[in-house]
């Protein structure tokens, strides 16, 4: 829809997951001299991870939406 206002829609998203990609790159690099990466980090922080794969794997995370939910859904529609 977007498109026929005469917006590039593919350099959009290339432009939008480039800047994502640079956030996350700049967030491990402050990450990484904030917090002291070592072999027992996941110690620390291993079972928080665990619970977000196991949460997002079932599709019980509110990121998601299902067609029957009414929850606010992230993702792209990409219908036609």
């Amino acid at each position: 829809m977007v498109q026929a206002l005469g917006h590039d829609v593919p350099r959009i998203f290339t432009l939008v997951f480039a800047g994502g990609t640079a956030l996350a790159g700049l967030a491990g690099v402050i990450g990484g001299n904030a917090l002291v990466t070592e072999p027992g980090m996941a110690d620390a922080v291993g079972s928080i991870v665990f619970v977000v794969v196991v949460v997002e794997a079932s599709g019980r995370s509110p990121v998601r939406s299902s067609p029957r939910s009414s929850s606010v859904s992230c993702r792209p529609s990409w219908s036609g």
